[in-house]
């Protein structure tokens, strides 16, 4: 490798070794590990943009597994919500656990978008109940569909034609964003910029509790209050509902912290910053 590395990479290779660890030995469940490793890898990507450059960075750091399995997990990330709503098909309709190959080829077959048919996930009502609570209203949802704001009620909502990343924000939001990456770490970074320039007043956003994810530490930075759900939230489409591989996590930015933990405590572990 030639020049110098962004120092971030360093905490990024920590973090995959960490991970991919904590998946080896059954900490954390193999699919969540994948993503969570993929998550990882498409930040290393993006600071590494060249081929040749990424190839030689990956070799350098023996992580345990190949460059071909590394750009599988990539792909997994990238796919996450498609992913698993594949993962939990087969889970619950075969006495085989899925492997990682044969999802791949479930997903090449599979039309992946974001926020259009199968892949659309919303907000169960007492999350947004209590958010509504909290924040006295909600003024915009970034993220959005029209189906889904017959639940969030938000006076604003943009959908993924209008793209929410290049539309203002302002007032009290309510997203629960796109899983995907780069949206993922786009829509936290807009939110956490929102709040540090106060535009955005009050928010409540709900993503998964991938603490060691850039997206979320630059979340948990900003943010005055997180609860940790002690189940995971069943998320709902029209005729159904589904609970992710892993839990979440509500973050709050705002002053009516009194009010977030009041509401949020109904959930789970409930702590104001």
């Amino acid at each position: 490798m030639s020049g110098i590395l962004p120092a971030s990479l360093d905490s990024i290779a920590t973090n995959i070794r960490e991970v991919w660890s904590e998946t080896r030995t059954h900490q954390v469940s193999a699919w969540e590990g994948y993503f969570r490793v993929g998550g990882l890898l498409l930040e290393a990507r993006t600071q590494l943009p060249a081929d040749q450059e990424y190839g030689n960075w990956f070799q350098a750091q023996d992580f345990g597994f190949s460059l071909q399995w590394a750009g599988r997990l990539r792909k997994l990330a990238q796919n996450e919500a498609a992913v698993r709503q594949l993962v939990e098909t087969a889970v619950s309709t075969d006495d085989e656990p899925p492997g990682v190959k044969a999802i791949l080829a479930q997903l090449n077959g599979t039309h992946v978008g974001y926020n259009s048919g199968e892949n659309e996930w919303y907000t169960p009502p007492p999350y947004i109940d209590a958010a509504r609570k909290v924040m006295g209203g909600i003024d915009l949802d970034p993220a959005s569909t029209a189906i889904a704001n017959e639940v969030v009620g938000a006076e604003r909502f943009y959908t993924a034609e209008e793209n929410g990343l290049v539309q203002p924000w302002a007032g009290r939001v309510w997203m629960n964003p796109p899983y995907a990456h780069p949206l993922i770490w786009e829509f936290s970074e807009r939110l956490a910029e929102a709040v540090s320039t106060e535009d955005v007043t009050q928010a409540c956003v709900l993503v998964n509790n991938a603490t060691e994810t850039a997206w979320f530490q630059r979340l948990a930075e900003v943010a005055a209050g997180i609860c940790f759900p002690a189940g995971r939230v069943k998320f709902w489409a029209p005729g159904r509902e589904s609970a992710p591989l892993q839990g979440q996590a509500v973050l709050y930015f705002g002053a009516e912290l009194d009010a977030f933990r009041s509401e949020f405590l109904q959930f789970g572990f409930t702590v104001t910053l």
